[in-house]
Parts: C-alpha cells; sequence; structure tokens
C-alpha cells in the first residue's frame, strides 16, 4: 500500500473556471482546468468574435505546452494573456490594443502574477484595471470612481482584492477581502448577485447577457450560447465526480491506515500479554518445582528419621 496519502483536490469547481464575453452570448471564451488529483491538465475553447490575436496566442501557448494563468480582452481589441510550463517555468505574457502598454510591460517585469481587465466606459473609451500581488494597482483614469475608490481603500487597509471584472458603460464587478461590490444595469444579474453564496467569476456580453460562477454551480441569463453552457455543465459534472472519487480514495487510504494501525497495535499488545504470561507462568513453575523439590527433601528426611528410630 502506498505510504502517502493520496494529493487532496483543493478548490472549489468554479474557481477552475474562467469566462469571458465579448458582443454577445455566442462570443465567448472558456478555460477550465482539470484535475483528477493524479494529474492537472486545462482545456481551452472558444466561439464567434473573439479577438483573432487572443485566439493565436492560446494556439501558441498550446503548442508550447503552456498553460494560461490569466486572459482578457474587450469588444474594442484590447487584449491580455499570461502563460506559463506546466514545471511553473517559463512564464510570459503578451498583450496589444492597449494605450496601457508601457504600464503593462512594467508591471509585469517581476515575479507576482499581474491580473488584468478590459472594459469600456460608457462613451466606448477603453478602460483597465491591473492588479499586482496583494493589493497593488494600475488603473485607467476613465475608471468608475466607486470602483477607484474601493480598490484605494483595500490598499491602505492592506487587504486583497481577488479579481475585478470590467465590462462595457463603465459597470462592473470586484471581489475583495471586505466582500464585494458592483454595478451593472442589467436588472436580474444583480439580482442573482445579492444572493448569498460565493463568486467565483462573473461575465457579461456587449448585448446585456451574462455568466456567473459560483463554487458548485453556475447562473446564466437568456442569450447565453448553448454549446457553452453544455460545457459548463460537463465540466462541473466531471470535476465534482473527480472530487468525490478523490474524496473517497483518502477516506480509504486513512482508514486502511487506520485498520494497519490497530491491527499492529493488538499484535504488540498481544505480545507483550504473550511474554508476561510465559513470564508468569515460569515463574510459577519456577515456584512450583522449589515447592516440590523442598517437599521431597523434607519427605526424604522424615523418611530417614524414621529408619533411624526403628
Amino acid at each position: 500500500m502506498a505510504t502517502v496519502p493520496p494529493r487532496p483536490i483543493n478548490e472549489s469547481v468554479g474557481s477552475r473556471i474562467r469566462v469571458i464575453l465579448g458582443d454577445s452570448g455566442d462570443d465567448w471564451l472558456l478555460l477550465t482546468n482539470h484535475d483528477d488529483g493524479n494529474r492537472m491538465w486545462q482545456t481551452k475553447d472558444w466561439s464567434g468574435g473573439i479577438p483573432a490575436k487572443v485566439k493565436k496566442q492560446i494556439n501558441n501557448c498550446t503548442n508550447k505546452d503552456r498553460r494560461l494563468r490569466g486572459v482578457n480582452f474587450n469588444t474594442n481589441g484590447c487584449w491580455y494573456i499570461n502563460g506559463v510550463k506546466e514545471d511553473g517555468t517559463g512564464g510570459h505574457a503578451w498583450w496589444g490594443g492597449t494605450s496601457a502598454s508601457d504600464t503593462l510591460k512594467e508591471m509585469t517585469g517581476g515575479s507576482l502574477l499581474v491580473k488584468v481587465s478590459f472594459g469600456l466606459d460608457e462613451y466606448g473609451s477603453d478602460t483597465y484595471c491591473f492588479i499586482k500581488g496583494k493589493n497593488g494597482y494600475n488603473v485607467s483614469n476613465n475608471l468608475n470612481s466607486g470602483l477607484k475608490d474601493r480598490m484605494k481603500r483595500i490598499n491602505e487597509q492592506r487587504k486583497g482584492i481577488n479579481f475585478v471584472r470590467l465590462f462595457g458603460d463603465g459597470e462592473y464587478f470586484i471581489s475583495d477581502d471586505n466582500g464585494t461590490q458592483w454595478v451593472t444595469s442589467a436588472t436580474f444579474l444583480s439580482k442573482e448577485l445579492k444572493k448569498s453564496g460565493k463568486v467565483e467569476d462573473v461575465a457579461k456580453a456587449g448585448d446585456g447577457s451574462w455568466v456567473i460562477i459560483k463554487p458548485d454551480h453556475y447562473v446564466s441569463s437568456r442569450g447565453v450560447d448553448s454549446a457553452l453552457t453544455q460545457q459548463l455543465d460537463q465540466f462541473y459534472r466531471d470535476q465534482k465526480n473527480r472530487n468525490n472519487q478523490r474524496s473517497r480514495a483518502i477516506n480509504e487510504y486513512h482508514n486502511r491506515r487506520r485498520e494497519e494501525r490497530e491491527a499492529q497495535e493488538r499484535a504488540e499488545r498481544e505480545a507483550i500479554e504473550a511474554a508476561e504470561r510465559a513470564e508468569r507462568e515460569a515463574a510459577e513453575r519456577a515456584e512450583r518445582e522449589a515447592r516440590e523439590a523442598a517437599a521431597a527433601i523434607e519427605a526424604a528426611e522424615r523418611a530417614e528419621a524414621e529408619e533411624r528410630a526403628k
């Protein structure tokens, strides 16, 4: 039996999903990070009007055995991709279509991962938000003032920013150590976001369709491509099954280890008891033999005395 327990599968199913929508719910990019406890792998798929440069760079990463650690784009042509080899080496970032290229170059120069989000303001101009490390950030001047104020406050409190998603018309979603905050004109999206439960990711298309990724399920609006929702359904099912199988394997391992430990303890206890019993029996035998020897001597002496008395 293996002496090392099976590696657990950490993180929720939803945390393994990255989804981005384009102009409509038919334009989407989906990344899923699979884990069966023995190996990890990533699948990448897309449909519709995804920027050609994003498709090309994703294919380049796949051909060079790089998995994507970060990807984002907006409908104006801004895009960003960060890829790394499976062994953690070869990390690199690529981007284009943005006026913040120099800022990105400076921020991606270190070892910390930069989380990038592009959006549009209410006039159709590009917006951006770059998060480095725990709470370092750089944003465009035209970013929503409420979002900028919250990020500044989180930074000053030395708390963490989990992620930011920028959409069109100045809309956004932020998840941080203080909770979540968003601005959206999509009524049903806002209602879903108000419901309890952690939000792992949010995507909103230019036509108003949307997807919310939660730890163990997702919610989507009308207008989202059925090919995307089918893949999400399949991934949630598959990864949940892998999680359950791994949990059972870990429990079985610990049960076997416990049974082996109990059997070993029982054998050791029985060995000690047997040794103590043997020692006790030997002592009793020696005592009995001593008594018998003393009785024999006493009988012999008595017989001898009787013989002399005749």
